[in-house]
């Protein structure tokens, strides 16, 4: 078993406008940076990557690092500064400086990460820790045994149970596929049903027993995600934003986010857009 012992000494999510970025610079810790959204040249050391969204670069200590934004689209980034015990530095030593997985792990639980950063609830830092070290450790057996990755921490169904649901379980997924890739559409409980071949009885029985929800309880948990992931990265006003994830009430989106989230959405919206740094280390301000 590792030794992590990680510490997260500062996290943000930035919006660098095209053809702006940060000049070359170095320092004593890792840098973990994501690319959330748009393009950007990236130099680290000797190298030049052509870095675009849902790509990660991980830079070591005291190695020199800097990029520019694309000239027309800019960049989103989520960055972590971080320092690990020794022998944790020595497997992230043999990892590449570019990694990308393939299903969009990393981003959720780099979202997840900056979520519980704005929080100022007991044990923040703690679970800050503890997240970033998920993603870390999710590097490292990827860069070992090129691993497929499932879904991540930002799903309401866990990993484990993706596979759940018995004799059902095949026609289970038929309906979490759909789901996933209709969220803008009005989805009900016949549809579902008729998708997985099955009653409505049967199928939210099914359903229930297989992850622990109902499929509306775990519909509506998708849109809520996806909800807040427009709100940290797109451009779309919270109408929009709203019918993107299947509301065609604006009032009601707000009272069923207000429900989940105890912010409004345009509250959530601007605590959400543009910048923000974190610092979990007072020595790093």
């Amino acid at each position: 078993m590792l030794n992590l012992d990680v510490k997260v000494l500062w996290l943000s999510k930035c919006t660098y406008l095209p053809a702006n970025g940060v000049d070359i610079h170095s320092h004593p810790f890792f840098h973990y940076l994501y690319i959330a959204d748009g393009s950007a040249e990236m130099k680290i050391g000797e190298k030049t990557f052509a870095a675009a969204a849902d790509e990660f670069y991980l830079i070591q200590p005291g190695v020199g690092h800097g990029f520019t934004a694309d000239r027309e689209k800019g960049l989103k980034t989520i960055e972590v500064k971080f320092t690990a015990s020794e022998m944790l530095c020595g497997r992230l030593a043999g990892l590449g400086e570019q990694m990308r997985l393939p299903d969009g792990k990393i981003r959720r639980l780099a979202e997840n990460l900056i979520g519980e950063g704005m929080s100022k609830a007991a044990y923040r830092n703690d679970i800050v820790n503890l997240r970033f070290s998920e993603i870390l450790l999710h590097l490292l057996r990827a860069a070992s045994e090129q691993e497929e990755t499932v879904r991540g921490a930002d799903d309401p169904i866990p990993e484990f149970a993706r596979d759940a649901g018995g004799p059902n379980g095949a026609d289970l997924r038929k309906a979490l596929i759909f789901m996933e890739k209709n969220l803008d559409q009005p989805v009900d409980l016949d549809t579902l049903a008729k998708i997985g071949g099955m009653s409505r009885f049967q199928f939210n029985r099914a359903f229930k027993s297989a992850y622990g929800i109902t499929p509306i309880r775990y519909l509506g948990d998708l849109r809520f995600a996806k909800a807040k992931e427009l709100m940290r990265y797109s451009d779309k006003n919270v109408t929009q934003i709203a019918y993107s994830v299947g509301f065609n009430d604006v009032h009601y989106f707000s009272r069923f986010f207000k429900q989940r989230e105890s912010v409004s959405p345009n509250e959530y919206l601007k605590k959400a857009r543009g910048s923000l740094y974190i610092y979990l280390d007072e020595k790093e301000k």
